[in-house]
């Protein structure tokens, strides 16, 4: 007979196994099996079972020493949740060996929660380390990240022990967020608030990058927000232009709070429900949808009356007044 953590869970309740006997089982699986979604579902089990040291201990050796990066992640995620004081010593470890930036991002949440000296102390030392010589020589490929690390280095000048927990972990993720952003996306350009550390714009658009000696044609063709790593990491955002893709689907953008200026002209936008989205973004002033079918569905009167809405290009506006004055 198979057993798989449903059921082994299942005979748990029924009082078929002990606990024991449940544990051992579901920990078998979660270090043998070569199915991510039943170690998951594996691990999930294990933390209904209300256990301390021992899940402690697994989700330890989890973070050290395994290779699939959903399963680290949901390590991070279970150490926050329950043993978020318990598991200073080794998450600090974990920030300093970790290359993965979504486990790099997580890792720096779990700081940010501890809110105590030692997780600042952790955050300033990061700070410093992002400016190593390793991290300089990568900088160094792309001249556009010279501008982050002339920021940095600003910051670090003056007295970090100022600024507090979420400062500080905000600069690193906004710094790592660029940093990996710009692997995917060469051309991005960004506007930063040089007194905060973060990133305050965006600019993912195509529409310019043919004069940067790239083929006719070329695009990003970014299709979902998902595929935009790390977007959701940089809260501090006030101007994002996604001009020029695929983008059928705004709905993730509703996470940045302070966005006010949003260009999603010539996407793939056709969906009237993408005007809630817009409406239940609350610092949202300006948008830009021309060129997507949805313009021509929708007016200014579906949108609350503090945004903005551009739904025809200044040459479609002016061609409309021509042809109103010819009649």
């Amino acid at each position: 007979m198979i057993f798989t953590p449903t059921r082994i869970f299942e005979q748990y309740i029924e009082n078929l196994l002990d606990k024991r006997t449940t544990i051992e089982l579901l920990t078998t699986i979660i270090n043998n099996s070569e199915e991510e979604s039943i170690r998951v579902s594996a691990l999930i089990y294990l933390e209904k079972l209300g256990l301390n040291d021992s899940f402690f201990e697994i989700l330890e050796q989890l973070l050290i020493t395994d290779s699939n990066q959903k399963i680290k992640l949901l390590a991070i995620d279970l150490l926050r949740e329950n043993f978020l004081n318990k598991a200073f010593p080794l998450i600090n470890w974990a920030i300093q060996h970790e290359n993965s930036y979504a486990c790099q991002v997580s890792l720096i949440k779990a700081l940010k929660e501890i809110q105590d000296d030692d997780a600042k102390h952790s955050l300033i030392d990061y700070l410093y380390r992002l400016l190593n010589e390793s991290n300089l020589m990568k900088i160094a490929k792309n001249h556009f990240k010279h501008k982050y690390n002339k920021v940095i280095k600003k910051l670090l000048k003056n007295n970090l022990s100022n600024l507090t927990e979420n400062q500080l972990a905000d600069i690193i993720l906004n710094y790592l967020t660029i940093l990996e952003l710009s692997l995917s996306y060469r051309y991005l350009s960004y506007e930063i608030n040089e007194e905060l550390g973060v990133v305050t714009g965006l600019n993912l658009s195509d529409l310019e990058l043919e004069t940067k000696g790239l083929p006719f044609g070329w695009k990003y063709n970014i299709e979902s927000i998902e595929e935009i790593t790390g977007l959701i990491n940089l809260t501090y955002l006030i101007k994002l232009d996604l001009s020029n893709n695929n983008i059928s689907t705004i709905k993730d953008l509703m996470q940045l709070k302070h966005l006010r200026e949003l260009n999603l002209s010539n996407n793939k936008l056709s969906n009237e429900i993408e005007v809630n989205y817009l409406n239940n973004m609350c610092s949202l002033q300006l948008v830009d949808l021309h060129d997507n079918s949805i313009a021509e569905k929708v007016t200014r009167s579906d949108f609350k009356s503090k945004i903005n809405v551009i739904l025809k290009s200044s040459l479609q506006d002016l061609e409309e007044r021509f042809e109103q004055n010819l009649f």
